[in-house]
């Protein structure tokens, strides 16, 4: 879905601005996933802040795939932040975007994954 929104933001730009676009959300898809993989994936699975699910571990001591289940909420962490960032194209700096996708894909989406799909309280 991120190529997606990619391609859109793409086709509501200037011309002259395209690779530029094409580079941020290239950048911001790596800077999602590399940030939800070492924190966001922890807290999206329930709070207190289980450790065990960091980026450190090898999820080997549990039962459930949790690879299957890290790659699909991460797909959606990352889909989320790049609704966003598309009514930032042309308007904002790449380092304001950057941070923008780094603070939702570590903490915004987390937080709303924890508490509607880990028994939180909108589940």
């Amino acid at each position: 879905m991120r190529s997606g929104f990619t391609l859109r933001e793409a086709g509501i730009i200037r011309k002259r601005n395209t690779i530029s676009i094409l580079f941020t959300n290239t950048l911001e898809t790596c800077v999602s996933v590399i940030a939800y993989w070492l924190i966001g994936y922890a807290i999206a699975r329930g709070f207190p802040l289980n450790t065990d699910l960091m980026a450190s571990s090898n999820f080997d001591p549990y039962k459930e795939d949790h690879y299957l289940s890290l790659f699909f909420s991460c797909s959606v962490a990352v889909t989320s932040s790049s609704i966003v960032t598309g009514s930032l194209a042309e308007r904002a700096k790449l380092n304001i975007q950057l941070v923008y996708s780094l603070l939702m894909s570590t903490v915004i989406c987390p937080v709303v994954m924890a508490w509607v799909w880990a028994d939180g309280w909108l589940a």
